[in-house]
């Protein structure tokens, strides 16, 4: 980054690494709940290749808090 100031903004939003990790698998949770629901395929990252789970195959996650 070019600007300083804007890093160190940028730094004090993520100094929290659980706060965003827990943020993180909250969306993905929900975004794959909301595709499971609409018969919505999403694609997966396995063995080196990019593969297309059916809205049957997603896992239902569930997140604490």
């Amino acid at each position: 980054m070019n600007n300083p100031e804007r890093a160190t903004h940028a730094d004090a939003r993520v100094q929290d690494a659980n706060v965003v990790g827990e943020a993180l698998a909250k969306a993905v949770s929900e975004a794959l709940r909301l595709h499971k629901r609409a018969g919505n395929p999403v694609p997966e990252w396995r063995d080196g290749k990019m593969r297309w789970l059916a809205p049957e195959e997603i896992p239902d996650l569930v997140v604490s808090s």
